[in-house]
């Protein structure tokens, strides 16, 4: 935002510089507090400049924090849904830990079709140890069964 006492000032190519680099110059000193850092490009035509081009490099820290909110958001969205069909959630990090459990043998997909429609058909009862751990324990079942031949 432009304060009105600046505006005269900015008719002056040296004030105008000096106000655009000095956001860039406090996010560039300390880009882990900003996130990221900050280069531009000013493009001319003719005598004048009419663009600049900014280009932002996330910090490491910046993007592991994107990446988290991101998987937080779509557990939410998972959490959502599963209450709207009356079920308790079950997180991909759940159902990944049952896959490495199980040597990635079974297709998941198919075992939580299969939990899914055997709770519902018990009478959806509360699950004592939480959902994660009923899974698990579904899914070793089958394991067994599957690569052990037992029922």
């Amino acid at each position: 935002m432009e304060h009105p006492s600046c505006l005269a000032k900015l008719k002056n190519g040296a004030a105008r510089r000096s106000l655009q680099q000095s956001p860039i110059k406090q996010i560039n000193d300390d880009p882990l507090g900003a996130g990221f850092s900050v280069e531009y490009t000013p493009i001319r035509k003719g005598r004048f400049y009419h663009e600049i081009v900014f280009q932002l490099t996330k910090t490491a820290k910046r993007i592991q924090t994107d990446r988290l909110i991101q998987k937080n958001a779509g557990d939410a969205r998972k959490i959502k849904a599963a209450k709207e069909r009356g079920r308790p959630a079950l997180l991909d990090t759940d159902i990944e830990r049952a896959a490495q459990e199980t040597r990635y043998y079974l297709d998941m997909e198919e075992v939580q079709r299969q939990f899914w429609a055997h709770w519902e058909s018990t009478g959806k009862p509360e699950f004592k140890k939480g959902v994660a751990q009923a899974f698990m324990g579904f899914t070793k079942r089958k394991y067994g069964q599957v690569k052990h031949g037992k029922s």
